[in-house]
């Protein structure tokens, strides 16, 4: 997925009213100011707001951590090869479902992306994976292969001990809500977990749907 098309995308459908995209600024901690407001500490300087929602994917735990509370996550690596490559390639996107790898046209070329690696957050591509993601995707592709122009990269998914994604208020932190740790399915079920989270955040109320995903379930608060 392109992040920029993935945007331009979105934004004629966004509600009328100031909003800014702030590319490439790390988030360094979330924390109340003088005023009672939270202030988003950014590298690009603070960022003051009265909600704040913590969607930053593995990250996410981090932040929540700074707030005194347990986001337990783990990376889930996972690991793509992106090329122009020869042969014929599909024409969309497909899902090698005993293989578990996904193909995607992508920018001029194929995307070929798949595996889940627990371990530590290291964005290094190893070769082996790499090698096993073509290898089994090359039994579904008639003749397409990967040409000597790639982009290798790896990801991490955030993956929680239940496999379920923390969506809800932030204990302790009133205003603060989070949604992150959706696995492998982030982009699939962001929709519908903004919609279930929309009038928590701008209305205050609070949605019993939502109660099996809601970080309390790890119970480990320092406040």
């Amino acid at each position: 997925m392109s992040v920029s098309r993935l945007r331009s995308g979105a934004e004629p459908s966004l509600s009328p009213g100031p909003r800014y995209f702030r590319e490439g600024v790390p988030v360094l901690g979330i924390a109340r100011d003088l005023t009672g407001q939270w202030a988003v500490a950014t590298g690009a300087g603070p960022v003051i707001a009265d909600r704040v929602v913590i969607s930053a994917g593995l990250w996410t735990k981090g932040l929540l951590r700074g707030l005194g509370v347990d986001g337990s996550m783990e990376a889930g690596k996972g690991y793509s090869i992106t090329s122009p490559g020869c042969g014929v390639a599909p024409r969309h996107a497909m899902k090698l479902i005993e293989s578990n790898i996904a193909c995607t046209p992508f920018e001029g070329g194929l995307r070929i992306s798949g595996g889940f690696e627990l371990g530590p957050v290291d964005g290094e591509p190893r070769a082996r994976p790499l090698r096993r993601i073509v290898r089994h995707a090359a039994r579904y592709l008639q003749d397409w292969r990967p040409g000597r122009n790639q982009l290798l990269l790896a990801g991490f998914r955030p993956a929680t001990p239940d496999s379920l994604p923390i969506i809800g208020p932030v204990p302790g932190a009133g205003g603060v809500f989070t949604s992150s740790g959706h696995g492998t399915l982030g982009l699939t079920l962001a929709p519908a977990t903004a919609d279930a989270l929309v009038p928590a955040v701008l209305h205050g109320t609070t949605q019993t749907g939502l109660a099996p995903f809601s970080v309390r379930r790890f119970a480990r608060s320092r406040r």
